[in-house]
């Protein structure tokens, strides 16, 4: 039926585009950028599982950048361990020579 709709408004070319899931991840993703929390996302959507909600549900380019740029300007203070380098002796200080 959907596929009849677009086809009769916009033609077969368009209609082929879209499916009901395009629609359901349209909603998802309109309503995720009205602030709406997960849960009711998926409950409006009647999604049974948060995977489902992660694979439909898209960040708008704006929402994407806001997040880039706060994560730009985070004080990032920890060092995970296995990052670190390995120091033996003295092969990390430089060589003091005296001529």
């Amino acid at each position: 039926m959907l596929r009849d709709v677009l086809t009769h408004c916009f033609g077969p070319n368009v209609a082929r585009l879209y499916t009901w899931h395009s629609y359901r991840s349209g909603l998802a993703t309109a309503l995720h950028a009205a602030g709406v929390d997960d849960g009711m996302i998926m409950l409006i959507c009647r999604w049974m599982s948060p995977e489902s909600l992660h694979v439909y549900r898209r960040m708008g380019t704006a929402e994407n950048e806001r997040h880039t740029r706060r994560a730009m300007a985070a004080n990032v203070d920890l060092i995970q361990s296995t990052n670190i380098p390995k120091v033996m002796g003295d092969q990390a200080a430089p060589a003091h020579r005296t001529h």
